[in-house]
């Protein structure tokens, strides 16, 4: 069984929180995230997307088996190519992390039993963040949500925070809420994310980056006081820009 992706990565320390990880970069993905900076695996562009044996990925891990903590998944968006992954899973001398939008409810199931970590951005509000994407897909995360709890899988909800959003802190707060009531019966903590555009990434829509990227250091300070009410939370920055001119905090817990 072949996988269609861009690459991996034997060991990256910035993909999981606190963890060393193999990383695979899947292609695909059915939104349109106006902020993604891996739009062209998204957009399946050949290079950098090609197909690659599920074995020769799982060859390249055991040599990097005993540096990592996980074989984490991302992409694009990983559910897209279940069975392949399901395969992948299945032959890993390691355990399984997931980053995915989490919009495929059944196709997340084939996957339960072999994953013990998920990663998945907590994007509002919704249709503004990713592109025009239905409600229907929001009751999907939803739904993936509580799989993911049921399965006591930890899971690393990231905060991607813009700004001139209206009623972006309200939003928020309805829907930490909301997946919060989803995650109470198994581990979870909060990753804040400052979304940055140019020149520190490649967005798919820079018009829109330059207009909601890049927030001030008071807004994400807000944000991370909201998310530590549900869960530990910790704050990604990278410096030096901000639309505010001043820094935002180095990463740290909360």
């Amino acid at each position: 069984m072949k996988l269609y992706l861009a690459g991996w990565k034997s060991v990256s320390l910035i993909d999981v929180k606190g963890k060393a990880t193999f990383t695979v970069w899947l292609c695909g993905c059915n939104l349109r995230c106006p902020f993604c900076h891996n739009w062209r695996l998204a957009d399946r562009h050949e290079p950098p997307c090609h197909w690659v044996g599920v074995e020769r990925v799982l060859w390249e891990l055991g040599h990097a088996a005993r540096l990592v903590d996980y074989l984490h998944v991302t992409g694009g968006e990983p559910l897209i190519q279940a069975d392949a992954l399901r395969e992948l899973f299945r032959g890993s001398p390691v355990p399984c992390s997931l980053n995915s939008n989490l919009t495929m409810p059944g196709r997340l199931r084939i996957l339960v039993g072999l994953i013990e970590h998920a990663a998945t951005d907590l994007k509002v509000p919704w249709r503004v963040m990713t592109g025009g994407a239905s409600e229907r897909l929001w009751r999907n995360w939803l739904e993936s949500l509580e799989i993911l709890a049921r399965e006591k899988i930890t899971v690393e909800l990231r905060i991607p925070v813009p700004r001139n959003i209206h009623g972006y802190l309200e939003a928020l707060k309805k829907a930490l809420s909301e997946a919060s009531r989803r995650l109470r019966n198994t581990t979870w903590y909060i990753v804040v994310n400052p979304l940055l555009g140019p020149p520190h990434t490649d967005p798919r829509d820079r018009e829109w980056c330059r207009r909601h990227c890049s927030p001030g250091r008071e807004l994400v300070n807000e944000v991370a006081g909201l998310a530590k009410r549900y869960a530990k939370t910790y704050v990604n920055a990278i410096e030096p820009y901000r639309a505010s001119g001043r820094p935002v905090e180095a990463a740290s817990a909360l």
